[in-house]
C-alpha cells in the first residue's frame, strides 16, 4: 500500500520523507566508474570507444558498424508500417508546431537604442536517445525537434542497439523523421564521452542533451565545460494535486504511469480530501491488478499520499516538490495557475495527463527532475540558441556614458581601461 503522510501540521517533517534527495547521491557511487570511461574515450579515442560498445552495448559490436547505415533506416521503414509512420509525423507536427511558436517568443528579443542582442544557433548537438528497459522513440522526437526548429546545423544522435546489435525500428524512424543527421550505434557514458571530446570517426559537439540512466548522466557532470548540456535528469516524477471533484481513478493511473518508469519514480497525490485519497488507493489497487507484477511493487513503494490543509496548501507543497510533472486535478484549475511557482510542466484539468505530455501534447518531455525546477526549465528551443549581447554607441550616446566609465575605472585602479575610454574621448573631441 502506498504511504500515508500527513502534512496539515507540520509540512517540513513530511517534505523530508516526501523527497529523499538520494537519487543522485546512489548514482555518485558510479562516478568513479564514469570517470575512468569518460577518460578512457578523452584519450584513446575510437579504440576505447569500441572497446566499451563491445562490452556495454553489444559483444560483437565493430568498428565499421558504429554510424547506423541509410540501408538499415530504410529497412526500419519497412517494418514499422504506415500506422506507425503516421502516428510519427502527425505528433512530429504538434511538436514542430509548438517549438516554432517558442522561437518566435524569443525572436522578440529586442535590439533597442544602443544595446540590444542577437540570437544564433549552436551549431552542433548531441542528442542522447536512451534505450534500457523499453524503447524511447518519443524521446527522439521531444530532443530532436526542438534542436532542428532553432537552427542547429547538425545533430548527431547516440542510442543504445538492443538485441542482435540493431537499434529498435520504431527509434530509427523517430530519429529519421526528427532529423537527427547521423546516428552513433552507441550508448552509456562512452557515447556521452564520445560526443563531447570527439574521436576519430565522432565529430565533436558543442552540446549534448536528452535523458539518460546514471551513467550518462554522470558522464554529462563529467564532459560538463568541454561541452554545454541540458541539465541531470534523475528518476521521473509526478505531484498530482487534487480537491476530490474528479474521479479518482484518473489520479491513481496517472501515479502509476510515472512509477513505471524507473524504481526510483516517484508519485505524490496531494490532497485536502482524505475520502478522495481512500478512493485513489482503491482505485490503484484495482487497476494494478491488470499491469506487470513490478508495478504492484511500484504502487506499494514509490507511491505517497499526502493530506493538505486546504488546495492551496496542495499547491504550496508542490512548490516545495518542484516535480517535474505537475497535474492539478480540480475544478478550476486555472484559478490555481497563478499559484504555481515551480514545476517542469504543468497540467490543467482531468484530461491533461502528464501521459499526454509524454507522447502527444507538444512541449518536450525532456523535463528538470529532483527538484531542478526551481532553476531550471524544460527543453525547449532555448537550449539550442546562444544570444550574444550589442554593443553600438553613437558620439552622443558615448560622449554621456564615457565619464562614468572612467570614474568607474579609477575607482577599481585599472589604469588601462581608463585609457582605453580617455583616447576615445580626445578623438571625439577632435
Amino acid at each position: 500500500m502506498p504511504k500515508w503522510l500527513d502534512a496539515r501540521k507540520d509540512d517540513q517533517a513530511v517534505l523530508r520523507e516526501l523527497r529523499p534527495r538520494d537519487a543522485l547521491c546512489l548514482m555518485r557511487s558510479c562516478q568513479p566508474d564514469v570517470r575512468r570511461i569518460v577518460e578512457a574515450v578523452r584519450d584513446e579515442g575510437d579504440k576505447a570507444l569500441n572497446l566499451f560498445r563491445r562490452r556495454f552495448d553489444h559483444p560483437r559490436a565493430k568498428a565499421d558498424d558504429l554510424w547506423v547505415s541509410e540501408e538499415e533506416v530504410e529497412e526500419a521503414y519497412k517494418e514499422v508500417g504506415e500506422d506507425f509512420l503516421g502516428l510519427v509525423r502527425k505528433t512530429a507536427r504538434r511538436i514542430r508546431e509548438h517549438h516554432k511558436r517558442q522561437l518566435e517568443g524569443l525572436k522578440k528579443a529586442l535590439f533597442r537604442g544602443a544595446t540590444g542582442v542577437v540570437m544564433r544557433p549552436i551549431s552542433r548537438v548531441g542528442a542522447y536517445i536512451p534505450g534500457g528497459r523499453f524503447p524511447y522513440p518519443s524521446t527522439a522526437l521531444m530532443t530532436i525537434i526542438p534542436a532542428k526548429v532553432a537552427g542547429v546545423g547538425e545533430v548527431v544522435a547516440a542510442t543504445p542497439p538492443g538485441r542482435g546489435g540493431k537499434v529498435p525500428a520504431i527509434t530509427l524512424v523517430a530519429l529519421k523523421e526528427a532529423g537527427a543527421d547521423r546516428i552513433l550505434r552507441a550508448g552509456g557514458a562512452h557515447a556521452v564521452a564520445a560526443l563531447a571530446f570527439g574521436t576519430e570517426s565522432v565529430p565533436k559537439v558543442d552540446k549534448v542533451v536528452g535523458p539518460g540512466g546514471t551513467f550518462v548522466t554522470l558522464a554529462k557532470l563529467e564532459v560538463y565545460g568541454e561541452v554545454g548540456v541540458d541539465m541531470l535528469a534523475g528518476p521521473s516524477e509526478v505531484a498530482v494535486v487534487a480537491d476530490g471533484s474528479q474521479p479518482p481513478k484518473f489520479a491513481a493511473s496517472d501515479l502509476l504511469a510515472q512509477v513505471e518508469h524507473d524504481p526510483l519514480a516517484r508519485g505524490w497525490l496531494i490532497t485536502p480530501d482524505e475520502k478522495f485519497a481512500r478512493e485513489v488507493e482503491q482505485w490503484g489497487a484495482r487497476l494494478i491488478e491488470g499491469l506487470p507484477q513490478p508495478l504492484k511493487r511500484a504502487w506499494a513503494e514509490q507511491v505517497f499520499f499526502v493530506l493538505s490543509r486546504d488546495l492551496r496548501h496542495a499547491v504550496e507543497l508542490a512548490n516545495l516538490l518542484a516535480p517535474e510533472h505537475l497535474e492539478i486535478q480540480a475544478e478550476a484549475p486555472r484559478r490555481l495557475l497563478r499559484y504555481v511557482k515551480d514545476a517542469g510542466a504543468i497540467f490543467l484539468g482531468p484530461l491533461s495527463s502528464a501521459v499526454m505530455g509524454d507522447y502527444v501534447a507538444g512541449p518536450s518531455h525532456v523535463l528538470p527532475t529532483g527538484g531542478a525546477a526551481v532553476y531550471r526549465s524544460a527543453l525547449g528551443v532555448w537550449d539550442f540558441v546562444k544570444f550574444s549581447t550589442v554593443v553600438d554607441l553613437k558620439e552622443p550616446q558615448f560622449k554621456r556614458l564615457a565619464p562614468m566609465a572612467v570614474e568607474w575605472a579609477r575607482r577599481e585602479g585599472m589604469e588601462a581601461h581608463r585609457l582605453a575610454v580617455e583616447v576615445r574621448l580626445e578623438g571625439a573631441r577632435r
